[in-house]
């Protein structure tokens, strides 16, 4: 369901809900899966939310990569492969 006090016609209404879950899929669902957010413990608003901006610049620095592969694939590669880590967090040519 989607809930908005706006009066919209219904294609209008699709457009925003769509716009909505579009949002969710592509940062929230990931941040979820790849990098486990909903398992953190931490309690302490101030470090969760530096946490949670850590794994969302951490996000757009894997997004940026061309290689092939999932999010989680390019996590994984970086925490193995030094040189794919330096090439992520200096923005160079692959």
């Amino acid at each position: 369901f989607y809930v908005t006090s706006r009066k919209m016609a219904a294609k209008e209404a699709l457009r925003e809900a769509r716009a909505h879950w579009g949002i969710e899929n592509k940062v929230h669902w990931v941040l979820d899966v790849a990098f486990r957010e909903d398992n953190c413990g931490v309690r302490a608003k101030a470090l969760a939310r530096t946490l949670s901006t850590i794994r969302k610049m951490a996000l757009n620095i894997i997004r940026t990569s061309s290689t092939q592969g999932s999010v989680r694939g390019r996590m994984k590669r970086a925490a193995w492969n030094n040189e794919f880590l330096e090439k992520l967090l200096f923005n160079e040519a692959f």
